[in-house]
């Protein structure tokens, strides 16, 4: 099920792009191969779910579709773009952006009607647990391998980059202890800068409890510099617990 992390305006930017493109003389083969996020307009105007789209074009799944979508592919093979174009007998001139626009909103819909209808159920959980795993791609930081590792060898169970729900992942949950540890290195020259990283911290504590107040929230920081009275303060009006450069409290657990 495609993530919808793209939002109308995006597409419109997109759809722009391409008509001054198609002003400037450009070929249909060359725009799509020089910004493959084309091919979600092109899908959209044919009504067609990813999956569905990338059978036309490949004649199987490839997963390849969301990276193109998303911009995380930057260029395509003049002979992939051709072959897209053969198979979907699309016109970049003849997409009308209403259609396009429609469509989209269409697949949201079900894309979160899905999620509505499951949300409690396993299934959902572990979609939810292989789309958080694919949003975050990212290497495991060094923190947060400390404190796996801690919590490895004292047997507490827990689940590392874990969605509450499908828009909220933590970086540690602790089912028996109900507790949810948000870990953060902050890295910054100046007051304003610590400020804006301790404030998103902040706000990721905020959703936990908004999501379930019975949820206690941790907080593990490593910093070389040394807050303020005023960003402790902060920190603790959210925060269950403030741990700074100390890893000495999972003893208690």
């Amino acid at each position: 099920m495609p993530s919808y992390a793209i939002e109308s305006k995006e597409i419109k930017k997109i759809y722009e792009w391409i008509r001054s493109q198609k002003r400037k003389g450009k070929e249909d083969i060359e725009i799509i191969s020089k910004n493959p996020q084309t091919l979600l307009l092109i899908r959209l105007q044919l009504g067609y779910s990813q999956n569905k789209f990338e059978e036309l074009v490949f004649g199987k799944r490839t997963k390849n579709i969301t990276k193109y979508e998303s911009g995380k592919i930057k260029k395509l093979r003049k002979s992939t773009a051709k072959k897209i174009l053969d198979r979907t007998k699309i016109k970049l001139k003849s997409l009308k952006l209403e259609k396009i626009l429609k469509n989209f909103e269409k697949f949201k819909k079900e894309s979160m009607g899905w999620f509505l209808a499951n949300k409690e159920t396993k299934k959902f959980l572990e979609a939810s647990r292989k789309g958080a795993i694919k949003l975050l791609e990212k290497t495991e930081t060094k923190q947060e391998k400390t404190i796996r590792r801690i919590l490895e060898n004292r047997n507490i169970k827990f689940f590392h980059n874990f969605p509450l729900k499908s828009n909220l992942i933590v970086d540690f949950y602790l089912p028996d202890n109900q507790i949810v540890i948000e870990c953060k290195n902050i890295e910054s020259s100046s007051r304003k800068g610590i400020r804006n990283q301790i404030e998103k911290l902040m706000l990721q504590a905020y959703r936990v409890k908004f999501f379930n107040s019975k949820i206690k929230v941790w907080a593990v920081i490593e910093t070389k510099k040394s807050l303020t009275l005023s960003e402790h303060e902060l920190l603790n009006e959210v925060f269950d617990k403030v741990f700074i450069n100390d890893y000495n409290f999972f003893d208690g657990l």
